[in-house]
């Protein structure tokens, strides 16, 4: 072979050499890996993960990720570059409970999940109070506890917990009254922080009541001492005015007017015919008796004018002790508080307001603070409703209902985690995280347990990071303690 020959070869091989690498790089580049099971490029696709904690360490297939590999994106970590199929994914940090399931990787499309929470495995606990308490408040404003105990008396007694100096002052003390710890009514802050409402049962008679007690003067009123007022519940406070809550005595709606400008009180009535109300940014909602459809008035006005809002709830008349729950007028639920049917009429916008049957034997419901999502649950089950389109993965539809957990024994105090992707609830002694993510499994796990115990209440503070917790024991003695979650990041995110 000549020199010239041997040179144009050389020429050719190389820029076949050159273009097969340029190729390989470019299909590379775009994501594309040769497979040698199958013979050919194939498009991949990705996984990507937000964290709390942020730092975590990442195994795909049992095989650990390692950090040349992961991408930070967002806050976010981005794992590239996977040939289409299921993987296993476990994500894990030191002193955390790891976090682990089967993901389908699908060509070109990133497989997201945002909100991975990891439980610490031992939280550190503090003891906020201990003794014969029953219930406690949070005022997130002035940051303060109301703790109702027992009184030496046999009565109740109701102490203020300040965050800020650890000091608790006694607020109402009475052995004529019972604190119904299994009733639905919670203690009422008034928005300043200087007031409080707390429901009550009269130790003889078990007829509800509620007090008012003023804790800048230390005075309690009982408010059945108000002219004709008996049976009093669901009491509420005023958003428009600091001296003035709304409550029901019997089926009548009353206005309490706490501070008259003589200094005097005053019951104002309403309406004679309220089954059930509800306060929702400057408007009441309400239901009657002898109506299937919910009434709205602004409370800006001076004229108390309900109006109906869109849509009717069939079913309304015949529920024996029907609830009210709202977001706002286009998000309604109305339930039986005796086990009857429950509904919630949404109005997502694209259509006339919906009817959803959320079935019967509710206890409780909570709305997201978006409201595109509603908690809903019964002694043994937790589900959660949407009501907007969720157009991020896992996606679902307006109006789809999904079961997040179920169990044999009662669950309690079911309530949205910080970032209402997660539901947390007691199952006796044990606080528990459920996920709303059906993909594979649903993530169930632990975030701290309490032996010998029950727990009686959850009050998340997610403003500080932090959850309360109240567990009783079989001595009717109870502790009040908090511990961190979700996991605060630092400065740097980590």
């Amino acid at each position: 072979m000549t020199l010239h020959r041997l040179h144009n070869l050389m020429f050719w091989i190389l820029l076949v050499a050159f273009i097969g690498t340029t190729s390989a790089v470019l299909f590379f580049t775009f994501g594309y890996r040769f497979s040698i099971e199958r013979g050919i490029f194939v498009y991949t696709g990705s996984i990507m993960i937000k964290s709390n904690p942020r730092s975590v360490s990442i195994a795909i297939d049992g095989k650990p990720v390692p950090l040349s590999a992961l991408s930070s994106i967002n806050q976010t970590i981005h794992i590239p570059g996977l040939e289409p199929g299921d993987y296993r994914l476990k994500v894990e940090a030191p002193g955390f409970r790891p976090w682990e399931k089967t993901v389908t990787v699908q060509s070109g499309i990133s497989t997201e999940f945002w909100n991975i929470i990891l439980p610490k495995e031992n939280p550190e606990q503090t003891v906020a109070a201990e003794g014969p308490i029953r219930k406690v408040f949070f005022s997130i404003l002035e940051r303060k506890f109301a703790v109702a105990e027992t009184s030496p008396g046999g009565g109740v007694r109701v102490s203020v917990l300040n965050q800020a100096d650890d000091k608790e002052t006694q607020a109402f003390v009475n052995d004529d009254v019972l604190f119904d710890k299994n009733g639905a009514e919670n203690i009422e802050w008034s928005p300043d922080g200087t007031g409080l409402l707390v429901p009550l049962r009269d130790r003889k008679t078990g007829e509800r009541t509620v007090f008012f007690v003023n804790l800048d003067n230390g005075e309690a009123t009982d408010l059945r001492t108000y002219s004709g007022l008996h049976d009093v519940h669901d009491a509420r406070w005023n958003p428009t005015d600091n001296r003035s809550f709304f409550t029901l005595s019997g089926n009548s709606l009353r206005l309490i007017h706490t501070q008259e400008t003589d200094g005097s009180k005053r019951a104002e009535t309403f309406r004679d015919d309220v089954s059930s109300f509800d306060l929702a940014g400057r408007y009441l909602y309400l239901i009657t008796p002898d109506s299937d459809q919910v009434f709205e008035t602004s409370l800006d006005n001076w004229v108390f004018s309900p109006e109906a809002i869109p849509g009717t709830i069939p079913g309304i008349r015949s529920m024996s002790e029907p609830k009210l729950t709202v977001y706002d007028r286009k998000r309604v639920v109305v339930y039986d508080r005796k086990g009857g049917d429950a509904f919630l009429l949404n109005d997502d916008g694209d259509f006339a307001p919906a009817l959803i049957e959320l079935g019967s034997g509710l206890k409780g419901v909570q709305f997201s603070d978006d409201g595109k999502k509603l908690l809903f649950f019964t002694d043994s089950e937790i589900s959660v409703a949407f009501t907007h389109k969720w157009e991020v993965q896992p996606y679902r539809d307006s109006g789809e209902i999904i079961q997040v957990a179920r169990f044999a024994s009662p669950v309690s105090y079911p309530q949205w985690a910080k970032d209402y992707e997660y539901v947390l609830f007691a199952l006796g002694g044990e606080l528990k995280m459920a996920e709303l993510d059906h993909r594979d499994k649903r993530n169930i796990t632990t975030v701290a347990s309490f032996p010998q115990s029950t727990i009686t209440q959850i009050l998340p503070d997610f403003g500080k990071w932090l959850i309360y917790t109240l567990s009783e024991t079989s001595d009717g003695n109870a502790k009040f303690v908090s511990f961190p979650f979700p996991e605060q990041p630092s400065f740097f995110g980590q």
